[in-house]
């Protein structure tokens, strides 16, 4: 039988696809061959036999209308070990990203900070830190390894520093699922309104500016898949939302907030948009560049009362167009060491690889 007597056939162009099961970019679409084109994107083979094996023939019948293979549900996400996470949370005061903390907002409140997103360390990079990601039930989903210089920045010469742990590790076959950063932040605090900025970084730095909130990351622009993954946004459910694109991605997050049905309301504030030079939106700022600007002592609250998030806003606000034309300071790391911020007596006794990790 000649090539020809097959209608569909997988591509041989060399072109692969995320695969719609394991979202690895190792699918084979088929393609008709007699008009040439691509069959839909459910059709094809992943070549990944061992850990997806999904694989979807178009069949044709006498309507003219192809069958619908159900696919098999998604694999469940892969977790790390807790004593993982507390052996590289316990060295999180060597991370440059740590020093830089402690140097900028005091050793107290960085310390603080540190503790409540599980800020860890990683020897992959020197003076590497290690934003790990927990979900609300807290299962820890993964961690992204990041190297930044003394000044708070990441390093992205000669090349962008960053990768994930079981990268590092070199775990076979992990399937990372993310969930926002900071997510169990909204297990322990149920009834605080949210914000949700991109980078791990800003979550962190906003959190010790305006406590009022819980401050979630995104990981990215479309980080998390939280774009086009509606059960991302299901942690959200009946939470007040606020959204704090960066600058340059207003629009794009406009569009995701009409997605998020699950939010008791949303919005998406457009301080950065008001307030921000040219020169500002062309490096791309984000809330945390405008807010370490300011002294954070300011932003002390009150108590009894305790205001609205919507006075804390304002008064940043307010700072932003005092302060337009102002640039950060460098920042000098000092030597100083933040305690450790694990209790141990919760945790069984690592192995001693654990002590050292990556």
């Amino acid at each position: 039988m000649t090539a020809t007597a097959y209608r569909y056939r997988l591509d041989s162009g060399g072109k692969k696809h995320p695969c719609p099961n394991c979202g690895k970019r190792r699918f084979v679409r088929y393609v008709d061959t007699q008009t040439g084109e691509k069959m839909p994107e459910q059709f094809g083979r992943c070549d990944r036999e061992q850990n997806c094996s999904y694989h979807s023939k178009p069949e044709r019948q006498s309507t003219d209308t192809f069958h619908r293979v159900k696919m098999p549900p998604p694999p469940p996400p892969s977790l790390m070990q807790p004593e993982l996470m507390a052996a590289s949370v316990a060295r999180g005061n060597s991370s440059a990203f740590a020093r830089w903390m402690a140097e900028r907002f005091g050793d107290e409140l960085a310390a603080d900070a540190a503790k409540r997103y599980h800020l860890g360390a990683s020897k992959h990079w020197q003076g590497a830190n290690v934003f790990w990601q927990v979900d609300t039930n807290g299962n820890i989903r993964g961690g992204k390894v990041m190297q930044f210089d003394a000044t708070g920045h990441r390093v992205k010469v000669p090349t962008n520093r960053v990768t994930w742990v079981h990268s590092v590790l070199k775990l076979e076959g992990y399937n990372l699922r993310q969930c926002f950063f900071g997510e169990h932040l909204l297990a322990e605090r149920p009834s605080d309104p949210v914000g949700i900025v991109e980078s791990e970084k800003t979550a962190i730095v906003a959190s010790m500016y305006i406590p009022e909130m819980v401050w979630i990351a995104t990981g990215g622009k479309y980080g998390c898949k939280w774009k086009n993954d509606a059960s991302v946004h299901t942690v959200l459910s009946g939470r007040n939302v606020t959204l704090f694109p960066d600058l340059g991605a207003f629009n794009a997050w406009s569009e995701i907030a009409t997605s998020i049905m699950s939010a008791k309301a949303i919005a998406i504030s457009d301080l950065l948009e008001k307030n921000a030079t040219e020169n500002e939106r062309e490096q791309g700022f984000d809330l945390a560049d405008f807010l370490i600007r300011l002294d954070h002592k300011a932003f002390a609250v009150p108590e009894p009362p305790q205001p609205a998030p919507g006075f804390q806003l304002a008064k940043v606000e307010v700072v932003l167009k005092q302060t337009q034309s102002r640039h950060s300071d460098t920042i000098t790391p000092q030597a100083n060491i933040m305690p450790l911020l694990i209790d141990w007596a919760q945790l069984e006794q690592p192995e001693p690889w654990e002590l050292n990790p990556f």
